[in-house]
């Protein structure tokens, strides 16, 4: 975990990982939205078979239970993250990202929001960028 006291690190959107989560948030938009297309292009299925669907059998109710402990977890702890980093418009946005998209475009970005946070917050105590102001 990233130390909020440590060295100022790269800012802006020059880090690997800021680059890796926003093409997770893009791939977590586009993929999921992209399947429901499918499933409701070309057929007769309403949203009632789209729904019954999550529960037709065991393995996928499985995954069903199992992606709702992960909301639930995120949420939680993003909630935590949100109110310390005094970012909570964001969560408010993971949560209607969860249920309107998915968890797959959530999480990577408030993960991503958290750490350009995170860097103004190292910068601010430091002092980096007094100068650029």
């Amino acid at each position: 975990m990233s130390d909020l006291h440590a060295a100022p690190q790269r800012t802006g959107w020059s880090s690997p990982l800021r680059l890796f989560l926003a093409a997770m948030t893009v791939i977590g938009l586009v993929v999921p939205n992209a399947m429901v297309i499918a499933y409701f292009s070309g057929s007769e299925h309403t949203r009632a078979d789209y729904f019954r669907a999550w529960t037709a059998s065991l393995p996928s109710t499985q995954l069903l239970v199992d992606l709702t402990i992960v909301v639930i977890a995120f949420l939680g702890w993003a909630l935590t993250e949100a109110l310390e980093l005094r970012i909570t418009r964001w969560w408010v946005l993971s949560v209607g990202l969860t249920f309107a998209v998915g968890i797959c475009c959530a999480v990577p970005l408030f993960l991503l929001v958290r750490e350009l946070n995170m860097d103004r917050i190292r910068n601010a105590d430091s002092g980096v960028g007094a100068a650029q102001r």
